[in-house]
């Protein structure tokens, strides 16, 4: 069975046709996931989920050809990617902020955790003192195991 054009599928979503919106998901999933795990690696699913969720939400005027829906749709998981990836780094960052006041120490604890913290915190505070770019490098490796 052939897959109707884009424009057609678009017609047919904004007539609340859930059945063309899953055509068009199934139909563009592998390159939208495969554009979103270049900018976060592992996170791509979730990402490609934001993106179609984005595209359902806001539809409004069909593509006029299957080559401009793509192009809009490669910008779009671009700048879904970008979010999220900045979401996770500010989350990140968040994580890192040592609290200066809370220096109390648990009697619970054992010294073999207290040492992992202390090294822990050594190591996120030094991350912290790198530039911005090196940074999302560090992210970026150790989050999704990415290398150059």
């Amino acid at each position: 069975m052939e897959t109707p054009d884009d424009k057609e599928l678009f017609h047919r979503i904004l007539r609340n046709d859930h059945e063309a919106f899953n055509t068009l998901c199934v139909k563009y999933w592998n390159m939208v996931v495969s554009i979103a795990r270049y900018f976060v690696g592992s996170d791509a699913e979730d990402v490609a989920q934001e993106v179609f969720y984005c595209l359902l939400i806001d539809i409004k005027n069909p593509p006029n050809s299957d080559k401009e829906f793509r192009a809009f749709l490669i910008i779009l998981t671009r700048r879904r990617s970008i979010n999220y990836y900045h979401r996770h780094l500010k989350r990140l960052r968040q994580m890192m902020q040592v609290d200066k006041y809370d220096m109390t120490i648990s009697t619970e604890r054992s010294s073999e955790d207290m040492i992992k913290d202390k090294r822990h915190q050594a190591i996120l505070s030094a991350v912290m003192k790198l530039k911005r770019k090196h940074q999302k490098l560090f992210w970026l490796h150790f989050r999704n195991g990415l290398t150059y």
